[in-house]
């Protein structure tokens, strides 16, 4: 057994959980799962942002440089360099304030999930090891209170589809309501689907 990793994902409306998925299955806790469910989108626009960065910069350090060599340039090719410049500087702090704007939205509906939940949020569980890492979905949902623990060898179906930017992967449990994922993030597909059914459908 082995932990395959954690994905954020709605579970219901308003509500989202963090899956942490292991071989064995996988434990839903509440908790600032929206706004961890595009963590590894914005790592890409991030190093995307600073690609585009530096190469804006550097387009405009060569047109700098190529102006400097000639001795009477037209003023529109002056007023490029710094045109493009301005468009740089203005395109990075719409894309900056769309990302903030996100994620103050994320941590809201966040906080409002914590303050339904109350009393019967998450806690650690008496006794429960501090910095030892689980190796199974089993003994995680052990070290927890509160939490939602689904077994892999209850699982009859999973399912997986596209709706719109979302990913949505549907689970059907032996004896037990089908769970319905929904997440921007495509290791919601990659971890759950990569559990095999353990229960042959019509047995």
């Amino acid at each position: 057994m082995a932990r395959r990793g954690w994905v954020s994902a709605q579970t219901g409306p308003e509500e989202w959980h963090l899956l942490s998925v292991f071989d064995d299955g996988w434990v839903e806790t509440p908790g600032f799962a929206r706004a961890l469910s595009d963590n590894r989108a914005d790592l890409r626009r991030a190093l995307l942002g600073l690609g585009i960065l530096f190469g804006g910069l550097g387009m405009i350090w060569l047109m700098g440089s190529l102006l400097s060599k000639l001795d009477d340039p037209p003023l529109f090719l002056v007023l490029i360099p710094g045109v493009l410049l301005c468009a740089l500087v203005i395109g990075l702090s719409v894309f900056r304030f769309r990302g903030y704007s996100r994620n103050s939205q994320q941590i809201g509906g966040d906080l409002r999930q914590a303050q339904r939940i109350g009393a019967s949020r998450v806690r650690r569980a008496p006794g429960a090891p501090l910095f030892k890492r689980a190796a199974t979905a089993a003994e995680y949902a052990g070290w927890v209170e509160g939490e939602t623990h689904v077994l892999a060898a209850d699982i009859v179906d999973i399912s997986a589809q596209r709706d719109g930017k979302l990913h949505v992967v549907t689970v059907r449990l032996a004896d037990r309501p089908t769970r319905v994922y929904r997440s921007p993030d495509g290791k919601l597909t990659e971890l759950l689907c990569g559990l095999r059914p353990a229960i042959t459908p019509g047995r």
